[in-house]
């Protein structure tokens, strides 16, 4: 004997293959729910939007393709800006958040996709956090 549905999902892909589309549906959603993604040139996320209610997130890169400042369409922008100084033993990424908290993250000289901040804002508390490069 079949179950009832309980959730129906779609994907649609880019031409690159990433995941441009997500569509979820319940018995109780009355349709469907769908998620866009769009990507820079590079694979860096350009901007998240969907149907949920949510705001639709931008993603700034700079220079080198990484990603610098994420802003929302209404509300706070979670990300005003982020600052990479390599040449400091270990190398820094600071990220100032739109609430003015700021976090630097030392990078892990054997792994270079790990970070772990040494300072969370005026606070003085430590946590552990990964970040992309």
């Amino acid at each position: 004997m079949c179950s009832p549905k309980i959730t129906d999902e779609g994907f649609s892909y880019s031409a690159r293959g990433e995941i441009s589309d997500v569509y979820q549906s319940t018995p109780n959603s009355g349709g469907y729910y769908r998620l866009s993604q769009t990507y820079w040139e590079n694979g860096a996320a350009k901007q998240l939007s969907g149907s949920i209610g949510l705001p639709t997130t931008t993603y700034g890169v700079d220079g080198e393709g990484r990603t610098a400042t994420t802003s929302a369409s209404f509300g706070q922008n979670p990300v005003t800006s982020t600052n990479h100084n390599l040449y400091t033993s270990p190398p820094q990424t600071r990220v100032n958040f739109g609430s003015g908290d700021s976090d630097v993250f030392n990078r892990d000289k054997h792994d270079p996709d790990d970070a772990v901040p040494i300072q969370h804002g005026n606070s003085g508390r430590y946590r552990c956090a990964y970040m992309e490069r």
